[in-house]
């Protein structure tokens, strides 16, 4: 499939916005989205800021304020955003590079080793958007775009759910600091040493600790899709398998220890399938439904099995679910 960009509608209205608001000077912003194969997908499109130089033929970025907000507009989404490239203005028909446009696309380039995207807008005098895409050593090849949410996957224009991140700040837990997890088995070991330390006192209601925690994940996905797959290929990358494992580690950390929080133990394994595998240790009953999880990566996703469906991880599902499940057995009474 030949190279191609994306834009949300959103993304592509605030470009002629700021085309429009700064019709005499060159201007420009920054694309906040994703890359799946050779398809970019803008979802957001950032304004320069205040403090930028706005010149006939001359433009430089409020770099301290596209730091600032992209920081912040690429959190507000299920799927963290990507720095993926930038677009500014030339003056006239102008829609090539010049020596100092090289230097910045060369930066943008250096991001990802697949390049970036670059384009040029021209006012000739109808609005008139160029693409390009940015590889290393610098080259630049013109591509095509389309605009328009329909041509993009639901999941990647999916924001975060403020109900959840109500739920995440309604009962704070004291969390201990992160520890520095380099290998799989310096995490195993560290887990053993935590489980053989005796439990320092915790803000969870005791008498709802002695639960299935098995029970609470299945109702707390039954209630949601996620990245529901209907055949999930849950495994590490067999070229970069220690890095996707330290990844998810990484990731898991605050989660393993809420688990401990619940006197849950737990225990790891890399599976013959070539999964990474979250159990429960031991179920104190023979009634008690044993909790268990198999976890791979895919693209910058973290992906887990349960009941053959596959979800999307993120850092602290485990907490919400004992929060939706504690809220929905206290309604019970």
């Amino acid at each position: 499939m030949p190279k191609c960009v994306v834009f949300s509608e959103r993304a592509f209205i605030s470009i002629l916005v700021e085309t429009q608001e700064k019709i005499k000077t060159e201007t420009g912003g920054v694309f906040l989205g994703y890359r799946k194969g050779d398809i970019w997908y803008v979802i957001e499109s950032i304004d320069p800021g205040p403090n930028s130089v706005f010149q006939t033929a001359y433009f430089e970025y409020d770099q301290v304020y596209i730091n600032h907000l992209i920081n912040k507009v690429s959190k507000l989404y299920a799927t963290q955003l990507d720095l993926i490239g930038l677009w500014h203005r030339h003056p006239g028909s102008f829609d090539s590079f010049s020596g100092t446009d090289d230097g910045t696309n060369t930066k943008y380039a250096e991001l990802d080793k697949q390049g970036a995207i670059s384009a040029l807008v021209n006012i000739d005098p109808q609005f008139r958007l160029t693409m390009y895409s940015v590889t290393l050593p610098l080259k630049y090849e013109k591509i095509k775009y389309i605009v328009g949410d329909s041509y993009i996957p639901k999941d990647l224009l999916e924001k975060k759910d403020g109900t959840m991140l109500q739920q995440q700040m309604s009962i704070p837990i004291q969390q201990p600091a992160v520890s520095s997890i380099n290998k799989f088995k310096m995490l195993a070991t560290q887990m053993a040493k935590n489980q053989a330390k005796p439990q320092k006192a915790s803000s969870i209601p005791v008498e709802l600790t002695e639960f299935s925690f098995h029970e609470a994940i299945y109702h707390f996905l039954q209630q949601r899709t996620f990245a529901n797959a209907k055949n999930p290929e849950i495994r590490l990358p067999r070229q970069a398998e220690d890095d996707a494992v330290m990844m998810i580690l990484e990731k898991l950390d605050n989660d393993l220890k809420f688990l401990s929080q619940l006197s849950i133990e737990c225990e790891m394994a890399i599976n013959p399938a070539g999964a990474l595998v979250l159990k429960e240790s031991e179920p104190p009953t023979e009634s008690h439904s044993r909790f268990e999880l198999a976890f791979g990566s895919k693209d910058k996703d973290i992906l887990f099995s349960f009941n053959e469906c596959c979800y999307k991880y993120y850092p602290g599902l485990f907490k919400d679910a004992y929060i939706e499940f504690l809220s929905k057995e206290g309604e019970k009474y």
